[in-house]
Order: structure tokens, then sequence, then C-alpha cells
């Protein structure tokens, strides 16, 4: 009998332990296609992951991490926390496009940023066509875009947060990787969120307007009234709240 329960429990730890390899190995395969998503490539595994990268659309999301040089729209947690997103969603490999990214980088902000401008910052890209063009129909577009949001949020069963600690795990298996160097300072942090404190209760003076404007202004995707050239209508903006079809 104690041998039966012997075997038993050698047979668990075995399950277990393969049942841990086997999720090690997909959290790193995830990682994998991620980074080449961003337009990257330094982690490599198996021949099955070289062959998935082929299919995997590489975009504009490397020019768009070029520009914003502030960290603003897409520091290293924002990143961290895009990438769980595609982990905890299960997204096969071709699912691992520019419209995925935005839309889980769209989400992540939801979660955890309160700069507003940052955030529509990422229409210019997001909305854009694969082949670099603006929308054409902005309003629609913007609409079809938070639906999808919606859709990803609700195949993560609402579980949007993630913890720094969650962030700083992923970041460890690929440590040395460039994106995890896109860190925002400490005076950033405190001049933003003492702008957004004054935009919250309608005390901005002009010239702390002019001053934080100057010292936060750094790309064209800044401006976030415009989408190449185009106009962000404002019931777009409004339609965010009430474009939930899940």
């Amino acid at each position: 009998m104690n041998q039966h329960v012997q075997f038993k429990y050698k047979e668990s730890l075995r399950y277990k332990e393969n049942l841990r390899q086997n999720s090690v190995w997909k959290l790193r395969r995830c990682v994998a296609l991620f980074l080449h998503l961003i337009g990257i490539y330094s982690f490599s595994q198996r021949n099955l992951i070289i062959t998935l990268l082929h299919s995997i659309d590489n975009s504009s999301i490397s020019d768009f991490l070029q520009y914003d040089k502030h960290f603003r729209h897409a520091d290293k947690y924002l990143l961290a926390m895009t990438l769980i997103y595609f982990w905890r969603a299960k997204l096969r490999e071709n699912y691992y496009t520019k419209d995925s990214f935005y839309l889980a980088l769209w989400l992540a902000h939801d979660s955890v940023e309160e700069d507003l401008t940052a955030k529509y910052g990422l229409l210019p890209w997001a909305l854009q066509t694969n082949d670099g063009r603006p929308s054409v129909d902005l309003k629609n577009d913007f609409k079809r875009f938070l639906t999808k949001k919606n859709d990803l949020w609700t195949r993560l069963g609402f579980r949007a947060r993630v913890s720094k600690d969650e962030c700083d795990e992923v970041m460890l298996v690929q440590p040395n990787h460039w994106i995890w160097q896109r860190e925002r300072s400490y005076d950033y942090n405190k001049t933003m969120a003492a702008l957004s404190r004054r935009e919250k209760h309608g005390i901005a003076t002009n010239d702390e307007s002019c001053s934080s404007t100057s010292s936060t202004s750094t790309s064209p995707i800044d401006d976030t009234n415009s989408l190449n050239g185009q106009s962000v209508p404002d019931d777009a903006r409004m339609d965010e709240n009430h474009c939930f079809n899940l």
C-alpha cells in the first residue's frame, strides 16, 4: 500500500513539473512572438517559433515606439501589460498583429493611466491602414476599435488589472531587451501628475499651461486633436463610454 501511495505521489509531482515546464515554454514563446511583433526579435527557442514568425504582421509599431521619446504612450510597464494581455487571452500566432497590439495597449491605458491625451495619442497609429494610410472614416473606425477592445476585455474575463510583480516577472524572460529600458523619469511623472490635478480642478494658469506644454510636447503623436491632419470628432470621444457590445 505504501509503495502504491509513493508511486501516486511521484506521478503527481512529475505531472505538476510537466505542467510547469509547458507553461514556462508557452510564456517564452509568447514573449518571443510579441518582441518580434514590435520590430525586434532577439530570442529563439525552437524551430516552431522561427516558422511562426514568418506569418506575423510586423507593422509600424517600432516606428510608433521611436516617436514616443518620453515613453508617454508606452513605457515599459504599459508594454509589459500589453504582453500579459496577449498571454491571458491565449492569442494564436495569427492574432499577433498591429491591431491586437493597440487594442491591448489602449486597454492598459484604461486600467492604469489617467492621461487621456496620451491615450488618444494612440489613435493616429491604431486607426491607420496596414499600408500606413490614415483613416478615411474616423468616427466609425473608432467605434469599431472600441468594440474590438471590449471583445478583448471579455476574452480576458474582464481581468485587466495587472500587478507590478507580474510585469517584472514577464520582463525577466528577456531582461536585456531594449523595450524594458523605456522607463519614465521621476520628473516627468511628477509633471504629468501635477498637470492632471490642475486639469481636474480647472485651476491651471496660463504660465503653468505653457510650462507644462513645453515640457511634455515630444512628437507629432502628442497632438491628439488630429489624426494625420484629420480632426477627432468630440462625439467620438463620448462614444467610448457607450460602446460596450459585449
